[in-house]
């Protein structure tokens, strides 16, 4: 309890001060290993919103229509004959029936 109190000796100070400077070490060498993770953390993110930036771009431009999937007006994706033309954009178009062209 009181040991700061009892004078130490030469050998005991140089332990002491060789542990201490080695745990000094230990968490300088897990500090830098923490920044370095947040590092690559934060450039994973950029690189992903910059993704999802070019993506819901795209979308907006007419990219990649979905609006049929969610609107039954525009298609009728249910039953199987909807069409999607080179835009992505999709009709009631129903294909031919291969039977009835053959009576």
């Amino acid at each position: 309890m009181l040991e700061h109190l009892l004078p130490k000796s030469a050998e005991v100070r140089h332990v002491t001060e060789a542990l201490e400077l080695h745990q000094a070490a230990i968490d300088f060498q897990r500090e830098l290993e923490h920044r370095q993770a947040f590092e690559d953390y934060c450039q994973w993110y950029y690189r992903i919103a910059e993704q999802n930036r070019a993506e819901m771009a795209s979308m907006k431009n007419g990219g990649a229509s979905f609006s049929g999937w969610w609107n039954p007006h525009k298609a009728s994706s249910l039953n199987g004959s909807s069409k999607a033309d080179s835009k992505g954009n999709i009709s009631d178009a129903t294909p031919p029936d291969p039977l009835s062209e053959r009576l």
